[in-house]
C-alpha cells in the first residue's frame, strides 16, 4: 500500500506522516530515564511520573512530524511537554471537589470506652480512701497539671509538704490498688 507511511483512520483524512521510528527511539533511549527523574522529583510520585512520561513520548510520536533536528536537542522539548502534562493534572485535581470515601456501617470504627470508664471509675473509688490533704494534693499535681510550687500556693502549704503528701499519697494508692486490683496494677 503507497500509505505505508501515513496514519489511515476510516472516516477520516489522511493525516501527517508518522514520524521516523528510528528518531522516536533514539528519543526515548537517551531521555526517558532523565525525563522521568525530572517529573519524579517534581511530582514527587513515582507511579504518575511514569504515566506522565508514557504521555510525553505518546504525544512525540502524535507531532512527530514537527520533530527536526537532533535527539539531543529535543530533550527542552520534551521537558516542557511534561511540565505542561504536570500543570494540566494539578489544575485539574484543583478544579474537582475532594472525593470522600463513603463508609460501610461496619467499615468505620469507634473507640471502647469501657475500659476508660472502668478506670476512672476505680481512680475515682480509691481517691475517695485518701485524706482531703492528700487527695487536694493529688488533685492539683495531677488533674490540674500543676507545679510544686503553684501547689503549694494554691494550697498556702509549703512546697516541702506537698512533695511529702504525694508521695505518700502515691504510697497509700499504690497499696490500695493492688490490694484491689492485684499486682497487675503496680508498676
Amino acid at each position: 500500500m503507497a500509505l505505508k507511511n501515513k496514519v489511515v483512520v476510516p472516516g477520516r483524512p489522511t493525516i501527517a506522516p508518522m514520524p521516523d521510528d528510528r528518531l522516536l527511539y533514539e528519543l526515548y533511549r537517551r531521555h526517558r530515564l532523565r525525563l522521568l527523574s525530572y517529573v519524579g522529583r517534581l511530582i514527587g510520585d513515582w507511579s504518575n511520573a511514569e504515566d506522565i512520561v508514557q504521555e510525553v513520548f505518546v504525544r512525540a510520536w502524535r507531532h512527530g512530524h514537527a520533530l527536526t533536528g537532533e535527539p539531543e536537542m529535543l530533550y527542552g522539548w520534551l521537558k516542557v511537554v511534561a511540565h505542561n502534562l504536570i500543570v494540566d493534572r494539578v489544575r485539574a485535581r484543583q478544579s474537582r471537589p475532594t472525593e470522600v470515601q463513603a463508609f460501610g456501617e461496619h467499615d468505620v470504627e469507634t473507640p471502647d470506652t469501657a475500659d476508660a470508664v472502668a478506670g476512672t471509675l476505680v481512680v475515682q473509688d480509691l481517691l475517695s480512701c485518701l485524706s482531703y490533704e492528700k487527695r487536694a494534693v493529688i488533685y492539683q499535681l495531677f488533674f490540674r497539671g500543676a507545679s510544686v510550687n503553684d501547689a503549694a500556693a494554691e494550697l498556702q502549704i509549703p512546697a516541702g509538704t506537698v512533695k511529702s503528701r504525694a508521695h505518700r499519697a502515691l504510697r497509700d494508692l499504690r497499696a490500695m490498688a493492688g490490694a484491689d486490683l492485684g499486682s497487675e496494677v503496680r508498676r
